[in-house]
């Protein structure tokens, strides 16, 4: 009897179920309870990987048609920029070929400087009586001898204030050589002096000529203050009668670099940017492509359900 209870009492002590049972089941309980969790913090973290990488999509999906449509802006700029620098240069060209037809148009005529406002009579003048009057008195020509001149008035603007600069005379003649003779006669008197004022002659130029040879009035003045001969070249040049060269400037800028080298107090002028200038120095440069980006290059990383990684 007393046999079988220590035979029981040591397969009692010795059975592993019951000693595994009272030491594990709280590890287990520990060990599951953080398995659950992770489980849920895979799930959670693989549904918002699935969120980010849709909103990824998203993202690259908008970035790549935006570059899409820059790529067609830049080339619709480039073009329209191409467009406009001929259109620009062709205005230039039309410019100038309307400036030379308006000085063929001008060709017969001469404009006279100086004559004081109201002496041609009032209060319908016969301008083109009194200047032939006028000229035949200064500058010489015989009764006899026909100006053939066809019409003259005053310059086209309002009547200048009292005090003011009188406005010109322009004087149209039907033929050049009529017109030349009596600027000829005009120029070898160097003008000439009527009631007080001094009147001069000269040739009536384009808008845009007058403006250009107007450019050089700082430089005759100059010019004229050190004893220096010049002349006003047609259509906006000056020629210069040094002592020991004649030099002739095709700009108001190279003439006054040059006569300030030599040491005459001439302002240098600097030349204003032109139109096709400005644009180029705007000109759209268009971005560099971009490179493969980190999208292209993960894929090639990829690795597919297979364990294979992707070529």
């Amino acid at each position: 009897m007393e046999g079988n209870i220590e035979d029981d009492e040591m397969a009692n002590s010795n059975s592993p179920v019951s000693h595994e049972d009272e030491n594990s089941d709280p590890e287990e309980d520990k060990l599951s309870l953080i398995l659950r969790e992770i489980r849920e913090l895979q799930e959670d973290n693989k549904e918002q990987l699935g969120e980010i990488k849709r909103d990824i999509g998203k993202i690259n999906s908008r970035v790549d048609d935006t570059e899409r449509r820059l790529v067609t802006a830049e080339a619709r700029v480039q073009g329209a920029e191409d467009v406009l620098a001929e259109v620009v240069k062709q205005h230039e060209q039309l410019k100038l070929k309307v400036c030379d037809l308006e000085g063929r148009s001008r060709r017969d005529n001469v404009r006279i400087y100086g004559i004081p406002e109201g002496e041609e009579g009032s209060p319908t003048p016969d301008v083109t009586l009194f200047v032939e009057r006028l000229l035949r008195e200064n500058l010489g020509f015989p009764a006899d001898k026909e100006l053939l001149m066809e019409r003259a008035h005053r310059a086209l603007a309002p009547r200048p204030p009292a005090g003011s600069q009188p406005r010109s005379i322009i004087v149209k003649f039907r033929s050049y050589r009529a017109k030349d003779e009596v600027l000829r006669a005009a120029w070898q008197r160097k003008g000439f002096t009527w009631k007080g004022s001094k009147i001069n002659l000269d040739h009536d130029y384009a808008p845009d000529v007058l403006a250009k040879r107007k450019e050089y009035a700082e430089i005759r003045r100059i010019l004229k203050a050190n004893n220096i001969r010049f002349q006003t070249l047609f259509p906006a040049r000056l020629k210069v009668f040094l002592k020991d060269e004649t030099k002739i400037y095709d700009s108001v800028e190279d003439a006054s670099s040059a006569l300030a080298d030599l040491g005459l107090p001439v302002t240098r002028v600097t030349p204003p940017e032109s139109l096709l200038a400005k644009l180029q120095r705007y000109t759209w440069t268009p971005a560099p492509r971009r490179k493969t980006g980190y999208k292209e290059k993960l894929q090639e990383f990829r690795r597919d359900t297979t364990g294979n990684r992707s070529t």
